[in-house]
């Protein structure tokens, strides 16, 4: 085990909530994140920890530290996983009230857990895979986020129609839309 051998046990000799504790803090949140993440963690202590947190990861979601714990936890075994995301559907209205409990959710695709849980499993499935393998994770973007990178990337080339565009943004735009629909407008000869 090494020299982390004695922190290691002294962090699983807490009680739970000495342990909920030093998950909400911001430095010694990164001690407990590395238990779960970290190459050379081994499988029993993740599953300790898991096991010691288990009924408080709604809790640990609510908070603004400890809810990067919550996150990390999603490269668990799927057993765990499911235990995890079983408990964060309970408290649903609880997770979407609160920012860090969002983004919870959103990084657990907890909807799609909620109405579709196949895909959610194959998914998992399909990242776990990756990560064994070593291949880096690319999760699809919705259709929100791919809207909103073409609207920065509009915004950025100056190509805006709204009210704040400026005249000269308002004519690149013209000119573009008029090449899109088949060349430029005829110019009146006077």
């Amino acid at each position: 085990m090494g020299a982390a051998s004695p922190l290691i046990e002294s962090i699983f000799t807490q009680p739970q909530d000495t342990l909920v504790a030093l998950c909400k803090h911001s430095q010694a949140s990164h001690v407990v994140q590395k238990l779960l993440n970290s190459p050379t963690a081994t499988v029993p202590n993740r599953r300790r920890l898991l096991n010691a947190l288990k009924g408080r990861f709604v809790e640990l979601s609510l908070d603004t530290v400890a809810s990067h714990i919550v996150d990390a936890c999603w490269g668990s075994p799927m057993n765990y996983r499911q235990s995890i995301a079983e408990e964060l559907l309970r408290a649903e209205p609880q997770m979407r009230e609160s920012y860090s409990g969002r983004a919870v959710w959103r990084n657990w695709n907890m909807d799609k857990y909620k109405t579709r849980k196949q895909q959610w499993f194959q998914l998992a499935k399909e990242e776990a895979t990756a990560t064994l393998e070593g291949k880096p994770v690319e999760r699809k973007k919705t259709a929100i986020q791919m809207a909103m990178e073409r609207h920065a990337a509009q915004k950025k080339s100056g190509f805006t129609t709204g009210a704040n565009a400026t005249n000269e943004s308002k004519r690149h735009a013209t000119a573009a839309l008029d090449m899109k629909s088949g060349g430029e407008k005829k110019r009146r000869v006077e």
